[in-house]
């Protein structure tokens, strides 16, 4: 009796030993051990482009930009003096379909020239001065201008400022149509002014001389 106990325990424990074993390689095959937890990526924003000279730099969202904007023969609106352009960008009439809007153009331009250095803080022309905006650490006079002509609107933004002696004009025009020029037919609506008005001052708002 006692040798057919200890042949029972025998088979028994075998018997686990073998189903653990198993258990084992079936959790392998299966791919159910744990696995170590890598730790988590910083996705990069891409969205944002910045633009950079010897003299300042600038970002704008890549997102919502056609292309460079660089086909322009003075070096800001509402003037006739000389200047250098130094940068373009062009926001299409796409990125609001079905509106009236047509596009928006930011520029950055300077001028040395003495008659321009004289009107630079200064509104002039029909424009209109709004107040100064501290812009990273650099204080800019505001300055608006609006043109219009056959059913087009025209708005401009101005900031300029006066830096190592050269005016530089921070700007940007936003060009629409009139609303009313449309039968409802064409289901025309109005574009979103502050959804545009806003890329555009983030574009403002990260410039920044070196």
């Amino acid at each position: 009796m006692q040798i057919f106990k200890k042949v029972l325990i025998s088979v028994a424990f075998i018997a686990l030993a073998w189903f653990g074993v198993y258990q084992i390689n079936k959790s392998k095959q299966a791919g159910d051990l744990p696995v170590k937890e890598t730790p988590p990526t910083t996705e990069v924003d891409t969205t944002t482009g910045i633009f950079t000279n010897t003299d300042f730099t600038l970002e704008y969202q890549k997102d919502v930009i056609a292309k460079d904007y660089n086909e322009t023969s003075t070096w800001r609106t509402n003037t006739e003096t000389d200047g250098g352009f130094h940068v373009g960008i062009l926001i299409p009439g796409s990125l609001q379909p079905n509106t009236n809007f047509r596009e928006a153009k930011f520029t950055v331009g300077s001028s040395s020239d003495s008659v321009a250095i004289t009107d630079c803080l200064l509104p002039t022309n029909g424009e209109r001065a709004k107040g100064e905006v501290t812009i990273n650490d650099v204080v800019f006079k505001k300055i608006t201008l609006t043109n219009a002509g056959a059913g087009n609107y025209y708005d401009t933004t101005s900031y300029r400022t006066m830096h190592e002696g050269i005016c530089y004009a921070v700007e940007y025009t936003i060009h629409s149509t009139n609303i009313g020029n449309y039968s409802p037919e064409q289901n025309i609506k109005e574009f979103d002014t502050a959804f545009i008005v806003k890329i555009l001052e983030d574009m403002v708002k990260s410039f920044e001389f070196k």
